[in-house]
């Protein structure tokens, strides 16, 4: 799966390039938007795929795990969904616990963009599933009816840009991915003068 084949549409360019024009930040684009330099002064920040250089690498790596970041959230009281890991095979308690939850979501560990998402009702279909696969980790979580997201981007506890995603439906799950059609709306927010 090659990433551009999903990126060609990345939304979140475009909703960075106005938020810096608002703020009079110079914002230069190479490699078909995948590499962004922002500018003001002798401040210079870069951005690659979906990762800023604000991040230290421990965070970034963190934040591409679907489990390791409900497991951070949890230790810091912040409520998320639980996801679980899974390997190519089911265990007995992989299928006692996903057994409660009636329906199952599983994707893989990491990646973002809800791409190879599935949805079960049947922990057999979703064993055959995982195990036919050539990801060798998946998150598993309960289905759970997600009526709202909100994205917020905050630096030192500033809320620099935020927006709500408009979900769509596939496969009977709501999703609010941008790149499977989901849509960004901008909420006006108060940011600092910089």
């Amino acid at each position: 799966m090659i990433p551009s084949e999903f990126m060609y549409k990345r939304l979140m360019v475009t909703a960075i390039r106005e938020n810096a024009n608002r703020r009079g930040i110079a914002f230069d684009s190479k490699s078909d938007d995948w590499i962004i330099e922002l500018q003001r002064g002798n401040e210079r920040h870069r951005m690659i795929g979906f990762r800023f250089d604000l991040n230290d690498s421990v965070a970034s790596q963190i934040a591409q795990d679907k489990v390791a970041t409900h497991i951070m959230l949890a230790a810091n009281n912040v409520p998320s969904v639980y996801h679980r890991l899974l390997r190519r095979e089911l265990s007995v308690v992989d299928r006692n616990i996903m057994s409660e939850w009636g329906s199952t979501i599983v994707k893989p560990l990491t990646g973002s963009g809800g791409h190879d998402i599935r949805l079960f009702s049947d922990l057999d279909k979703l064993a055959s599933f995982i195990g036919a696969s050539v990801v060798h980790a998946w998150a598993a979580a309960p289905l759970v009816p997600i009526e709202n997201e909100t994205r917020i981007i905050l630096l030192d506890g500033e809320v620099l840009l935020s927006y709500e995603k408009e979900p769509i439906e596939i496969n009977g799950i709501k999703m609010f991915n941008l790149g499977l059609g989901g849509r960004a709306i901008y909420i006006e927010s108060h940011p600092p003068n910089r």
